[in-house]
């Protein structure tokens, strides 16, 4: 009994592996490998490995090869079953070539990046119902997404879409927390519906930005290009088109509208830091994301501020805090990665 089990928690790692193989060269090609990951690929050479590759058994192989292609059908939308035995056939022949990079790589990074939250998180995907994308504090990423639209993702920013549905009758996905800036290829047959905790925004064809963080009591959308249809609770509140914006604002149960330069949307994708008629939480949470930091701050301190600015990438923190100290007659301490704001 101790045996079969032990044969089927090998049997299981093996396909894990496979797996994370999958996902490894993946993140490669869609440039979201660290530079550890792109050396090691492009370093190995097959012929010099010293590692015995394992025998991958008919139901590894099978195993692995659904998952794969369900996998691969999710995220760039061809599904067609008739197909799907000469992609088998295919992998199968190749199946001994990806065993012995399974074992260069356990010997190498892979132990590494095995041990990570990224890699638990991306094999998690692909078992998983839905695809969800993150970044942390301080972090921008870019994504395509099945239907080759783009979303740039501003940090602590969660977004999620589910893989079977997204790009069949609709595009549908779920701006958790955060903020995204999306370039959506046009398809007036599939609409494409961003969901988040204030808002739901209705598109087929445009790039715009979302503000949706938690943190916030404020929300608002953006439009660069296209015409945009911004939805409260299923009922339409307005339509963008070009150099506009709507705020949602949760205290006051208000909705605004106002002009903006478009050149002015989302410049966090450039390492920009750009305030517009902020007021203390937005101020701070930009500043904590912009330069990675934490503020603390006596209370209201900040109090009723609205405040504007843009800062360039190159802008060092006490340069800001410079600024903001002159405009408001406040003093700042900075200790480790902490900065202190007082009268």
């Amino acid at each position: 009994m101790n045996k079969k089990l032990n044969k089927e928690e090998q049997e299981k790692k093996k396909l894990i592996w496979f797996l994370w193989l999958h996902d490894y060269f993946h993140r490669y090609y869609n440039g979201q490998a660290s530079e550890k990951e792109i050396q090691s690929i492009k370093n190995w050479n097959p012929e010099k490995s010293e590692n015995t590759p394992f025998e991958a058994s008919e139901s590894q192989i099978k195993n692995g090869v659904e998952k794969v292609w369900e996998s691969l059908s999710s995220q760039y939308g061809f599904g067609n079953p008739e197909r799907r035995p000469i992609k088998v056939f295919r992998l199968q022949k190749l199946m001994p070539y990806a065993a012995a990079v399974i074992v260069m790589l356990m010997t190498s990074v892979a132990a590494y990046q095995y041990n990570t939250y990224g890699t638990f998180q991306s094999l998690g995907c692909l078992f998983s119902k839905e695809m969800v994308y993150q970044t942390d504090k301080g972090e921008v990423k870019k994504f395509t997404l099945p239907d080759g639209s783009f979303i740039t993702l501003n940090g602590n920013t969660t977004l999620a879409f589910v893989k079977n549905e997204f790009n069949d009758t609709k595009r549908e996905i779920w701006l958790e927390n955060g903020e995204a800036f999306f370039e959506v290829t046009k398809n007036p047959q599939k609409r494409f519906i961003v969901h988040s905790q204030d808002a739901d925004v209705v598109v087929k064809g445009t790039s715009f930005s979302v503000t949706a963080y938690k943190e916030l009591h404020k929300s608002s959308v953006a439009v660069r290009t296209g015409r945009v249809e911004v939805l409260r609770d299923n009922r339409k509140i307005c339509v963008l088109v070009p150099s506009q914006k709507v705020v949602i604002d949760k205290k006051k149960n208000a909705v605004s509208l106002s002009e903006i330069e478009t050149s002015a949307i989302a410049t966090w994708r450039q390492g920009n830091l750009t305030l517009n008629h902020s007021d203390a939480d937005e101020l701070i949470l930009r500043m904590e994301q912009h330069f990675d930091i934490e503020i603390i701050t006596q209370p209201d301190l900040l109090k009723d501020m609205s405040f504007s600015a843009s800062f360039e990438k190159e802008t060092s923190l006490n340069n800001a805090l410079d600024i903001i100290s002159d405009i408001y007659g406040i003093h700042y301490t900075i200790k480790n990665n902490t900065v202190t704001l007082y009268k």
